[in-house]
């Protein structure tokens, strides 16, 4: 058997390496959690833009039905008007 710990505490070899993979590991979950982080951002944005055009669309309808309402509500009685004489 080949020892590749070049030191005589196999402990402290240990110890080296453990801490390495923590480091690594630490590391390599920092990068996910940004990662992360941008494509939730940019769901939001998405998201965000839909709504936003959802709720211009849906008030381009509101102003466009009231509008007509008006126009025939203001018509409705003045040819009412007109008919009852």
């Amino acid at each position: 058997m080949v020892n590749v710990c070049k030191t005589t505490d196999g402990r402290t070899d240990d110890a080296t390496i453990t801490t390495r993979f923590r480091v690594e590991k630490t590391a390599r979950l920092r990068a996910a959690v940004e990662e992360a982080k941008a494509e939730i951002a940019a769901y939001r944005a998405d998201r965000e833009g839909r709504y936003a055009r959802l709720v211009q669309e849906v008030r381009a309808r509101l102003a466009r039905r009231l509008a007509r309402e008006e126009v025939e509500g203001v018509n409705g009685w003045f040819f009412g008007i007109l008919s009852s004489d």
